[in-house]
C-alpha cells in the first residue's frame, strides 16, 4: 500500500453509524461548499497546471522505441510513448516492454506506449496496459486529513458537522473488493494521495494539488485508473488524456462536468456512473420543466453558466439555449458567473430583473451549490423571487435551511440523484450498490454520508471497476470501456437508482425526475414521474 502525504498530518477519526441526514447537516455541507468552493470547483482562473501537463505531454513526438525487456518475473523499465508525461526511469519517447512468467501475478510491466503486457491470474491470461504487477492493480485514491477538514468547517460555523475518516473509508472499500475476488482476480493496491485542504482554497494551491496528484499516481507510479471524489479540476482531465489513464469521476455533487464533445475526445477514459452528460442534463431538465408547466412560452429565461468552464459555456450555447428556443421559450439574458464565490451576484440579480426574467436557469458547471446559495440570497435581499431551475449537481434537497422560504419555494428542477434531490432526511438506499456501500461503511464504523461524502465516491469508483472488469481478459482502457458497456443497465451507481452504460454512455444515470419545494414538510419532494435521460 503506497502513500503520498501532503499537508498536515494527524488523521483523526470521526466515526458514527449511518443515520438520518438532517437539514442541519445539509447546511453544514453547503457551508463547506462555500468555504472550499475554490477547492471543489474549477471556477476561478484558468489552470496553469493543466497547461503544464499538456506541455509535458508534448515534449517528445518521436515514435517510441523499444525499452529494455524485463526478465521473467521482474519489472521492466517503465517507458512511454511521446504522448505522455515523462517518467524518470526511461526518457520520453521510449516504450517499455515486459517480461512474463506463468506464476499468477508475476511479470514485468509494460510502458504506456510499449504495447500490452500479459499476466496469468488463477489460470487465466490477462492482457494489461499499465498499473498491473505481482497480481495487483494500482488505483489512485485521494483522501483528506479529518482534522484539517473539521478545522475548515469550524472556521465558518460548521463545528458540529460530521466527517468520517476518509482514508479508513477508502481502505474499507479496497478490503471489501479484495475479499470478493478483487478486480478480475487482481488485488487492488491503493496509491493514496493526501489532499492538502488549506492549500486547495486558492488558485495556485489548487493547481499544485492537482499536479501533485497526477505526479503521485502517474509518474511516481502508473496507476491503471484514478478516482476523483473531491476537488474536480481540469488538471485531472489533462492528466488522464496525457497518460491514457481512465478517470472515474465518482464525487457526489462535485463531479467532473463533461459534455458530448469532451466525452468523444476522452473516449474510453472518463466515467461517471451516477452522472449525466451536460447536454443530457439540459435537454431533460427543460423537458421536465415544460411537461410540469413550470416553464411555458410566456417564460422569459435568464441563463447563468460557469464562465470558467469550457463545458459549461459550450453546453449552454450548443444545447441549452437551442433547446429552449425549440420549445418557444425565449432566453432574454445570459450571464457567465465570473467566480463561484467572488462574483457580483447582486449585480447579476439586478441585470436579470431589468431584463424581465421570470425563470433563472443554472446550467451545468463545476461550482456545485455555491452559486445557488449566493444568488438566492442576493435575490432575496432585493425582494425578487423568480423561478430558479436546478439539477442534482446543485443539491436542491439541501437548500431548505440555507435560504428564506420565499426563495426555496420558487426552486424547481429535475434530478437523477435522490440523496441530493430530496432525501436529506432519510436513510433509504437508492440502489443495491448504495445499500452495499452502507454495509461496507457500517462494518468499518464509518458514515456513508458526511460533509464531504467521499465514502460514496470510493464505493462507486471501486465497485464500478470491479463490475466492469469482471471476467475480462483485457485490463486496458478499451477493455474497461467494453466491460462497462456490457453492463448495460444491470449495475446501478451508488447515487442513482438507474444506470445504463449501453450505447457508449459513460455518464450513466438513466432516470430523471422533477422536484419542487413542499411547504408541508419544508423540504424538496419529487412531483412527477421519472423518465429515461438517455
Amino acid at each position: 500500500m503506497t502513500q503520498h502525504r501532503h499537508g498536515p498530518g494527524g488523521l483523526r477519526s470521526g466515526r458514527r453509524p449511518r443515520g438520518p441526514r438532517t437539514v442541519a447537516a445539509a447546511d453544514f455541507r453547503f457551508a463547506l461548499f462555500l468555504a472550499l468552493a475554490l477547492a471543489v470547483a474549477a471556477c476561478s482562473t484558468p489552470h496553469h497546471g493543466a497547461a503544464a501537463i499538456r506541455s509535458a505531454a508534448t515534449t517528445s513526438t518521436a515514435p517510441g522505441g523499444a525499452g529494455g525487456a524485463g526478465g521473467a518475473g521482474s519489472a521492466a523499465g517503465r517507458g512511454q510513448s511521446g504522448a505522455a508525461i515523462s517518467h524518470s526511469s526511461v526518457s520520453a519517447g521510449q516504450a517499455g516492454s515486459q517480461g512474463q512468467s506463468n506464476a499468477a501475478g508475476t511479470q514485468g510491466q509494460s510502458g504506456q506506449g510499449g504495447g500490452h503486457g500479459q499476466i496469468v491470474v488463477a489460470g487465466k491470461t490477462l492482457v494489461f496496459s499499465h498499473g498491473v504487477s505481482n497480481g495487483e492493480i494500482e488505483i489512485g485514491i485521494p483522501w483528506i486529513d479529518t482534522a484539517a477538514g473539521k478545522a475548515a468547517l469550524a472556521s465558518i460555523g460548521g463545528a458540529g458537522a460530521t466527517l468520517g475518516d476518509s482514508k479508513a473509508q477508502a481502505q474499507a472499500v479496497v478490503d471489501y473488493v479484495n475479499s470478493h475476488g478483487g478486480i478480475d482476480g487482481l488485488k487492488v493496491k491503493p496509491v493514496f494521495y493526501q489532499i492538502n485542504v488549506p492549500n486547495s482554497t486558492h488558485a495556485s494551491g489548487r493547481a499544485q494539488e492537482a499536479q501533485a496528484e497526477c505526479a503521485a499516481w502517474e509518474q511516481d507510479h502508473h496507476a491503471f485508473a484514478f478516482l476523483v471524489v473531491l476537488a474536480p479540476d481540469d488538471v485531472h482531465l489533462a492528466c488522464s488524456q496525457a497518460t491514457h489513464t481512465p478517470v472515474i469521476s465518482a464525487a457526489a455533487i462535485t463531479s467532473l462536468t463533461v459534455d458530448e464533445v469532451l466525452s468523444s475526445q476522452m473516449r474510453n477514459l472518463i466515467y461517471n456512473p451516477s452522472g449525466l452528460l451536460a447536454d443530457q442534463r439540459e435537454r431533460t431538465i427543460v423537458d421536465r420543466m415544460v411537461t410540469t408547466g413550470v416553464m411555458t412560452p410566456k417564460s422569459k429565461v435568464g441563463v447563468l453558466f460557469d464562465a470558467n468552464s469550457a463545458v459549461s459555456r459550450r453546453s449552454a450555447a450548443r444545447t441549452l439555449v437551442p433547446e429552449l428556443n425549440r420549445r418557444n421559450i425565449r432566453v432574454v439574458s445570459q450571464i457567465g458567473i465570473s467566480d463561484c464565490l467572488d462574483a457580483p451576484y447582486g449585480t447579476y440579480v439586478l441585470q436579470l430583473r431589468q431584463a424581465g426574467v421570470t425563470d433563472v436557469y443554472l446550467s451545468a458547471g463545476n461550482c456545485g451549490a455555491a452559486p445557488v446559495i449566493l444568488f438566492g440570497r442576493a435575490a432575496d435581499s432585493q425582494g425578487w423571487y423568480p423561478h430558479i431551475i436546478l439539477g442534482s449537481d446543485e443539491a436542491p434537497g439541501g437548500m431548505p435551511g440555507t435560504q428564506s422560504e420565499k426563495i426555496v419555494e420558487q426552486m424547481h428542477g429535475a434530478g437523477w440523484q435522490p440523496h441530493y434531490d430530496v432525501q436529506y432526511t432519510t436513510t433509504k438506499p437508492v440502489s443495491p450498490t448504495d445499500a452495499l456501500c452502507g454495509q461496507i461503511m457500517k462494518g468499518a464504523g464509518e458514515p456513508e454520508y458526511d460533509s464531504f461524502d467521499m465514502a460514496t465516491g470510493y464505493c462507486e469508483g471501486l465497485l464500478f471497476l470491479q463490475a466492469a472488469l469482471r471476467n475480462s481478459t483485457a485490463i486496458t482502457p478499451d477493455g474497461l470501456a467494453a466491460g462497462a458497456e456490457a453492463l448495460r443497465n444491470t449495475w446501478p451507481g451508488v447515487l442513482t437508482p438507474h444506470s445504463d452504460f449501453s450505447g457508449g454512455y459513460h455518464d450513466a444515470a438513466d432516470a430523471i425526475q422533477p422536484f419542487a419545494y413542499d411547504r408541508s414538510c419544508k423540504c424538496m419532494k419529487y412531483v412527477g414521474v421519472a423518465v429515461p435521460s438517455h
